[in-house]
């Protein structure tokens, strides 16, 4: 089964933490994949383990023109 989470960061927290752990234990069973959406210039304090897929969807802010 592939199963794909969404969080807006893997920063300190407790949401952060219980989804890295979550990961690695169903890992072991299914394909996962965690989807971020931080900016890829501020590192993460929790890591998955490395064959989990990660995507992170960041789109850098746009001017609107004045």
């Amino acid at each position: 089964m592939k199963i794909m989470f969404f969080i807006s960061t893997l920063g300190s927290g407790g949401a952060e933490r219980a989804l890295t752990n979550l990961a690695k234990y169903l890992h072991q069973f299914h394909e996962i994949t965690i989807t971020t959406f931080n900016d890829p210039k501020y590192d993460d304090f929790y890591t998955a383990a490395q064959d989990i897929r990660r995507i992170n969807f960041f789109e850098p802010p746009t001017r609107n023109p004045a």
